[in-house]
């Protein structure tokens, strides 16, 4: 149910709050249907209509899958699952997420790294922790992704350019939120 290493041992996929964790196999039968199930009940049953999926770069770490497929299909696989349940009308939010794979599947992306009220963070040495010099820096440089859209801060339709881009939407569709990506356009 979970991605293992060469040892057999499971994977790590990262650390945070002074532990390890580990990534869901996305190609497994059993963990498709734990996330099926659960993923139903958040949205379905408690209706949820936004969800916010933290840590999902871990679905493409390396290692050993129950099907031997490329990282960022696994990513993508597990992605499809979470979408196909929750529908087109409930909001996912990418927190932790590749941007490019997340492309069609995801709503929206969140770029930067937790906030915290202090510059260093006192209590951890990991790098991504939450602190204020991680917010300036990422906000610094992620710059970037504002030509990758289209948009520039100078130009006047650049809310719209980077609206557009990371949320495929078409004027005539007021009930599907992502009617362009999905083939949904009723107006077309």
């Amino acid at each position: 149910m979970f991605v293992h290493n060469a040892d057999g041992g499971l994977a790590v996929a990262g650390s945070n709050w002074g532990g390890d964790y580990y990534a869901l196999d996305t190609t497994h039968p059993t963990a498709q249907t734990y996330v099926r199930k659960l993923i139903a009940k958040i949205v379905h049953r408690w209706g949820f209509s936004y969800l916010k999926l933290d840590f999902i770069n871990a679905a493409a770490i390396p290692g050993y899958r129950h099907r031997q497929i490329d990282r960022e299909e696994a990513y993508r696989t597990g992605l499809r699952l979470v979408r196909d349940t929750a529908g087109d009308e409930t909001f996912l939010l990418g927190s932790g997420a590749l941007i490019m794979p997340s492309i069609g599947l995801l709503d929206a992306v969140r770029v930067g790294p937790d906030v915290a009220p202090m510059w260093e963070n006192y209590a951890s040495d990991d790098l991504s922790d939450a602190k204020a010099y991680n917010a300036l820096h990422a906000g610094i440089n992620r710059l970037w992704l504002g030509g990758s859209s289209g948009s520039t801060p100078t130009s006047s339709s650049s809310a719209t350019a980077a609206t557009s881009w990371t949320t495929p939407r078409c004027s005539g569709c007021a009930t599907s939120p992502r009617p362009a990506a999905t083939g949904a356009c009723r107006t077309r």
